[in-house]
């Protein structure tokens, strides 16, 4: 729409049933649609992006569940490949995100269209912030491990 061409959305995983929107002939040269890969395969395709999108859509009945019960497959890729993500704001908080990605409420266009343009400073901070929160959880994992070891003893 705005003349914009240096990006590639890669769909990788369930593909939404509304991806036809997502296909017409302007903008389907920037599509790969790559659906469920081999681990290693899919490995290498988030290593090699820029920003990972949640595939989930706030329409939708068990999109609640994912902001009270439990987390996303994307959350534990997003947090341990420090990849920046495009989610919605309401998500982000809930995962405490906010500060390490680009967030949107209803316009995922101009969220797109900010990472293509987004500053490699501010990228960098952000990586380095999802880093952290990666080591913070890690240290927990440990914690709770040792607990867990401690009580067996018992």
């Amino acid at each position: 729409e705005d003349g914009i061409t240096n990006f590639k959305v890669i769909f990788v995983g369930t593909i939404e049933k509304n991806l036809e929107t997502w296909l017409n002939a302007e903008n389907r040269p920037f599509i790969d649609i790559r659906g469920f890969l081999p681990f290693d395969e899919m490995n290498h395709t988030i290593i090699n992006s820029d920003f990972l999108m949640y595939n989930t859509d706030d329409t939708v009945n068990e999109y609640s569940k994912y902001l009270t019960l439990g987390i996303t497959g994307s959350y534990s890729l997003n947090i341990a490949f420090a990849k920046p993500s495009l989610i919605y704001d309401e998500l982000a908080k809930a995962y405490d995100l906010a500060d390490c990605s680009l967030t949107y409420t209803d316009n995922l266009y101009e969220v797109m269209k900010k990472a293509i343009e987004f500053p490699q400073s501010e990228y960098d901070t952000m990586q380095e912030k999802l880093i952290a929160k990666n080591q913070k959880l890690q240290q927990q994992s440990r914690e709770n491990l040792k607990n867990v070891c401690s009580l067996e003893k018992v």
